[in-house]
């Protein structure tokens, strides 16, 4: 990844704290410019792929009003439980609802990643998995 980043600015295509601190981290200097894409997918994407998908689609929604000297980083993290996405509560009930379905379950968590220059493109997805313990 380093080599991407020679003569480059680092641009993280995200609102994500966590993301912020973990560049911080890395004593990288970059920049946070955050994209307003949708989080819509095909229904027929699975697992990891939603995740790489959505990244890929943010880095190409900031690439489009980047700079040439700019490598943009974006990325998304979903939870996969039982064949199915979890996406983001949209309110206090949901998130209540997602908590009891994962409660005493093992679910998947995927993040994709993209970086995006003018001339090269990397993407790849990871995945974890979480023991999720008995709520009360």
């Amino acid at each position: 990844m380093y080599e991407m980043l020679t003569g480059k600015k680092l641009v993280l295509a995200s609102a994500s704290p966590r993301r912020k601190q973990l560049l911080e981290g890395l004593m990288i200097p970059f920049e946070v410019r955050p994209t307003d894409s949708n989080e819509d997918f095909d229904d027929t994407l699975q697992a990891g792929d939603i995740a790489l998908f959505l990244a890929e689609k943010k880095a190409r929604h900031a690439f489009a009003a980047a700079a040439a000297d700019e490598l943009i980083l974006a990325a998304d993290t979903i939870v996969w439980l039982h064949d199915r996405v979890l996406n983001k509560p949209l309110d206090e009930a949901e998130a209540f609802d997602m908590l009891r379905s994962l409660s005493g379950q093992i679910h998947t968590v995927y993040t994709g990643v993209c970086l995006l220059s003018a001339n090269r493109e990397r993407s790849f997805t990871d995945a974890t998995r979480v023991h999720f313990s008995r709520l009360t």
